[in-house]
């Protein structure tokens, strides 16, 4: 989002792990909510040492790369430009001998799909026991991208393990990103054995300077914007790169910014459902308002966020079948909804169309849907939730998990981010 929205790119620092613990405070934020001065930097092009911030080009040089951070920190962004100017795999007009790029989204990862995006590419690197040398196609960058979004993602060390045996990985360097209470802590082992090392980093939040500095590029004035977000209590939204361009996009249609952070996000998720993709509405004029788009994206979010879905399938029987991670979109439609102004309203077909049309959704692939990020699938989750006055005895057998002891329970680390936010609805 943020190489489309911001006109530069902040300088991005991560941290370098000692292990594979999923939980810990890495980086401790100042009094505004953001990437504190007390962190030491290594110098640029200097070895990676845990403990330290680097830059991700320093420490993505070559081998196995985990890049890991909660959603919306710009993991994506990082790989994007790690490649760039590295053609596809896939582009005929690349001259043969050249270094070539593969690029895996989690969501198309499946069982099914392994062979296609993955395995062909792990089975045509050159063998050990052969001792070929380097692949004669070049050397090759393998991304794997919102690994978490994956349905094979307790597997994929088992599936990357299978793959890279008896490799000859000295073309290879393979970046993969996921959430971080997600990573399969086994993978850092397998990578070991293939690359003889792997770099496991986190991805550090935006400077108060980085903030503004992308906020100027937005055409709004950066310092003042900031400053608003910090007196409002909402700085650690400014320091997470999606969060960031909501409240500017926010700041430009209203000229102002309301309560606090549950308030900023409220309203960038109602201003993302009055935007369309003219792309994918198909009538000139919604039939629906934003209040009913709102209600029928929480009706979705909620049937996803708690089915453990990721996306909509939206195509036919000619076309495919869902995976096990669709929700079938012919489901979501049906009975009624109300909106906070106690108006009911059919949910049809046509109803359902539109909201999938609007900015809260994004295509995900052939004949799929998925919201344009999981928080906000979190938050209107919540919101639905909380709107049907769900018993608290009920949303505790939905979201905590009892501790071996019996005696305790708590929200798992995967559900940690996603409930912050629904607190935050409360």
């Amino acid at each position: 989002m943020t190489t489309e929205f911001f006109t530069v790119q902040a300088p991005r620092w991560c941290r370098v792990r000692a292990d594979s613990t999923p939980d810990g405070d890495f980086f401790p934020l100042d009094d505004d909510g953001f990437l504190g001065s007390e962190h030491i930097m290594a110098p640029l092009g200097s070895v990676a040492t845990a403990g330290l911030l680097v830059a991700p080009g320093d420490v993505a040089r070559e081998g196995a790369t985990v890049l890991l951070g909660e959603p919306g920190a710009g993991k994506t962004s990082v790989f994007r430009s790690l490649v760039q100017g590295l053609p596809m795999w896939d582009d005929p007009f690349v001259p043969d001998g050249a270094d070539r790029c593969v690029w895996v989204d989690g969501p198309d990862l499946t069982a099914a799909t392994w062979d296609e995006v993955l395995g062909s590419h792990l089975r045509g690197l050159p063998s050990l026991a052969a001792g070929q040398g380097l692949s004669p196609s070049g050397n090759l960058t393998m991304v794997i991208d919102q690994a978490d979004e994956s349905e094979i993602l307790r597997h994929l060390p088992s599936y990357l393990k299978r793959g890279l045996k008896n490799k000859d990985v000295r073309g290879l360097r393979l970046l993969l990103a996921c959430r971080t209470g997600d990573y399969p802590s086994g993978l850092t082992s397998v990578f070991h054995k293939a690359f003889g090392g792997c770099s496991l980093v986190d991805l550090a939040p935006l400077s108060r300077s980085d903030a503004v500095a992308l906020v100027d590029s937005a055409g709004v004035g950066g310092e003042q914007l900031i400053s608003k977000v910090v007196a409002l209590r909402a700085g650690a939204l400014a320091s997470v790169p999606l969060t960031l361009e909501l409240i500017v996009r926010e700041y430009q249609a209203r000229g102002c910014l309301r309560g606090g952070a549950k308030e900023l996000f409220e309203d960038s998720v109602r201003l993302l459902s009055q935007e369309y993709d003219p792309d994918r509405l198909i009538v000139a004029t919604p039939a629906t308002t934003w209040p009913q788009r709102l209600e029928v994206a929480g009706r979705i979010a909620a049937r996803m966020v708690l089915s453990g879905r990721r996306t909509l399938w939206r195509g036919s029987p000619r076309e495919g079948r869902p995976r096990t991670t669709d929700l079938d979109v012919s489901t979501v439609s049906g009975g009624s909804e109300q909106t906070s102004g106690c108006q009911t309203f059919e949910v049809t077909p046509t109803v359902v169309d539109e909201v999938l049309s609007s900015g809260l959704f994004t295509a995900s692939g052939n004949h799929r849907f998925a919201f344009r990020h999981s928080s906000l699938a979190a938050f209107l989750t919540a919101q639905h939730l909380i709107s049907r006055a769900v018993p608290d005895a009920a949303l505790r057998r939905l979201f905590l998990v009892e501790a071996p002891d019996q005696e305790s329970a708590g929200i798992p680390v995967s559900l940690r981010a996603r409930n912050t936010i629904m607190v935050g609805c409360s």
